[in-house]
């Protein structure tokens, strides 16, 4: 906010800016995240914490017992989700392209699982999770996110729970228009290597 860099933009024309942005150059080089990590008198642990609250209450009339997440984005969403909720979290990673649960993590027959993602862009991960989560015998009953960027495009089998859903353009590369004027390929941090 601008108590801590003062020519920042409210959220509001943020989110106009960066809506704009990926339009003009793409979804694969625009970002978007949450991230926690910043703590001062007015950006405490507690308002982080009450964020995440405010979604556990939207997800606690699916009743979860457990919250999965995708690492490595979603682990701290997952965590406090499942902390709100007063549940177990674990997350799953991936191991030779696919996601497992690893580092002693099981997931119990039956359990009735949300699914929490920071960011959802394609759902790729997300639906990964379910996948595994219902190969394990669990029952998904809700995914949460704090970004939706297909600004309710993507579906999932289960009811999605987002807190801040928002348009981003994206373009196949060929016909990108940074990538026509030979711009090279874009870097995409994320776990899948999708470009």
């Amino acid at each position: 906010g601008r108590d801590i860099e003062p020519g920042v933009p409210d959220s509001g024309e943020s989110m106009k800016t960066l809506a704009a942005l990926s339009k003009l150059v793409g979804k694969q080089r625009v970002a978007w995240r949450y991230d926690p990590v910043l703590l001062t008198d007015q950006y405490t642990i507690e308002r982080h914490m009450d964020t995440f609250a405010h979604m556990a209450e939207k997800l606690a009339p699916y009743h979860p017992d457990m919250v999965v997440s995708p690492a490595v984005g979603g682990i701290i969403l997952g965590y406090e989700l499942a902390r709100a909720l007063k549940v177990t979290d674990i997350f799953a990673e991936r191991e030779n392209g696919e996601m497992t649960f690893r580092r002693g993590f099981t997931l119990e027959k039956g359990s009735r699982v949300v699914v929490a993602e920071d960011v959802v862009t394609t759902g790729g991960s997300v639906k990964e999770v379910i996948a595994l989560c219902l190969a394990h015998g669990a029952e998904v009953v809700a995914c949460a996110s704090v970004v939706d960027r297909s600004n309710g495009k993507v579906e999932f089998d289960v009811p999605y729970v987002p807190l801040l859903s928002m348009e981003v353009t994206s373009w196949e590369p060929n016909e990108c228009p940074l990538c026509k004027a030979g711009a090279g390929a874009p870097y995409k941090p994320g776990s899948r290597g999708v470009k």
